[in-house]
């Protein structure tokens, strides 16, 4: 399989009233019904200009100043809801309405604020720069952790936030300077700052791969299945990775928060356009459909059904509880948004103003575009250009950008493709090596695959890292390797163990 000219893709999706042109389905993730000049299309915040960048950072202050924030932090830490929200099949559902009505929030804390989305942390891309060696930590690797509010200032202390304690050097760069750790807190009593880790050494996780995450996402042959290995795989390891506010579920308090599921959102899109379809599905057939819609075990009891409504309950500190719908503060941004399960099924789909799409690239397009399938035999042309391409039936029109990889892409891709080809091409059996190969590569070259700390597990009911798994397997000989001289091949690509005098990306994504 040749990734060499997908990785120059960037899909980036508005809506336009101009006459259509003919169609190109293969790099659509379309976004309807919302006015065109605040189209909602999330971006990778590394591709962000330095005024989105600080006009998001503005909106995140605004939205703790007045008070709206810590609501999202009340709702994430009501037990009845968290019940809802983790370890079942229902985990990107819940999280999509969360950051729907978070983004409408954040939009209505002023008018120079209208056009805000959510940004995502793309850590696929972080995991390449790892691999070919040109950076080494989360902190490192993701400018979004040093740009959205730091991880170097500030002081080691426990600061409870909404009847949590949390430990870890309370960051105190904008947008944390304006944190308010309760709802009946304010002014001169606001700690200001958030609890983090120093996530210059926080490793950046194999479970993050594009192999590993091909697998999380196309193994599971439906949302059921793909769900949970989601949240049991890169999302629990990132939180793991983090620690501070992010090790418990008073997480949202920090913004990264709410890129971290974005992105993992992004996945769900991509889940729904490669198994289910492009097709707008009525609720009905939504609620129908045996593989966009599973039901599983609540963890509380009963069933999910599909017309059941999200539950999302605000309360300071769990006293006083009442439905997030009903909340005087954020209330209003729930309405028009879909509350019943199967109605947040579809992105494109959510309702006039609350349907969004994203602007990809990289090892994100190519799992977009080619899912689990070869990669097309005719690629696109080199070089950089942008053409329009709209279908004719919404007046969608797409906006696609070919960019030169950065070379950390290049390096990545070389060795995918060359592993490829050895293990006969794209297969079920060759991309789960895939995985196995990059889990085994951590644990023996990047200072061994880790376990979750005791206080993690307890609170995420989560064993041990996804990687862990499959290492601990190989050891014990309850799995195999099919490619016997896979170290070999990716110490010639990657050496072993990664040089500590890495030179600085020229990607987006160096430090600045």
């Amino acid at each position: 399989m040749n990734l060499r000219w997908i990785l120059k893709a960037t899909f980036l999706v508005l809506v336009s009233t101009s006459a259509p042109i003919e169609a190109q389905e293969e790099s659509t993730i379309p976004s309807t019904e919302a006015p065109e000049q605040c189209r909602r299309v999330r971006k990778d915040w590394d591709v962000l200009t330095p005024t989105e960048k600080n006009t998001y950072k503005r909106a995140i202050a605004a939205a703790m100043d007045s008070g709206a924030y810590i609501k999202f932090v009340e709702i994430h830490t009501e037990m009845q809801v968290e019940m809802e929200a983790h370890r079942t099949c229902m985990f990107c559902y819940w999280h999509r309405l969360l950051l729907v009505v978070f983004e409408n929030m954040l939009r209505a804390q002023g008018p120079e604020f209208a056009c805000v989305t959510l940004p995502y942390v793309n850590f696929v891309g972080a995991h390449d720069r790892v691999l070919a060696g040109t950076c080494s930590s989360l902190g490192d690797c993701l400018p979004i952790l040093r740009e959205l509010g730091g991880y170097t200032t500030g002081s080691q202390q426990t600061v409870n936030i909404n009847g949590q304690e949390v430990s870890g050097r309370c960051a105190t760069e904008s947008p944390l300077d304006h944190f308010c750790q309760s709802g009946d807190v304010s002014g001169e009593d606001c700690v200001r700052c958030v609890p983090r880790s120093n996530w210059g050494v926080a490793e950046v996780p194999a479970s993050a791969s594009f192999a590993s995450l091909r697998e999380q996402i196309f193994s599971g042959q439906n949302i059921g299945q793909m769900s949970p290995l989601i949240e049991q795989g890169c999302h629990n390891n990132i939180h793991a990775n983090l620690e501070g506010v992010m090790n418990t579920f008073a997480a949202p308090a920090d913004p990264i928060f709410w890129s971290l599921h974005t992105m993992i959102d992004l996945f769900h899109v991509i889940f729904h356009k490669c198994r289910v379809g492009t097709e707008i599905l009525t609720f009905d057939q939504k609620a129908a459909h045996p593989i966009a819609w599973t039901s599983c075990p609540k963890r509380n009891g009963g069933v999910f059904q599909p017309t059941d409504r999200i539950v999302m309950r605000t309360g300071v500190a769990g006293r006083n509880k009442i439905n997030a719908t009903d909340d005087p503060v954020i209330g209003r941004y729930f309405e028009g948004v879909p509350d019943q399960y199967a109605g947040l099924m579809d992105a494109r789909d959510l309702g006039s103003g609350n349907s969004y799409s994203y602007e990809i690239r990289g090892h994100i397009s190519e799992l977009y575009v080619n899912c689990d399938r070869p990669t097309p035999a005719t690629p696109i042309p080199d070089g950089d250009r942008r053409k329009l391409v709209a279908k004719t039936d919404k007046n969608i029109v797409e906006m696609v950008t070919q960019e030169t990889k950065c070379d950390e892409e290049k390096q990545v891709s070389a060795w995918y493709d060359k592993t490829m080809d050895y293990l006969g091409g794209q297969t079920p059996e060759a991309m789960a090596d895939l995985e196995r190969q990059v889990c085994m590569y951590e644990e023996e070259c990047q200072g061994g695959t880790h376990e979750y700390s005791a206080e993690f597990q307890a609170t995420w009911g989560s064993k041990q890292p996804r990687c862990l798994t499959i290492v601990k397997a190989i050891k014990r000989g309850k799995m195999e390797m099919m490619h016997a001289n896979w170290r070999q091949d990716m110490e010639i690509y990657f050496g072993c163990p990664k040089p500590a005098n890495a030179t600085r990306s020229r990607c987006s994504a160096k430090k600045h």
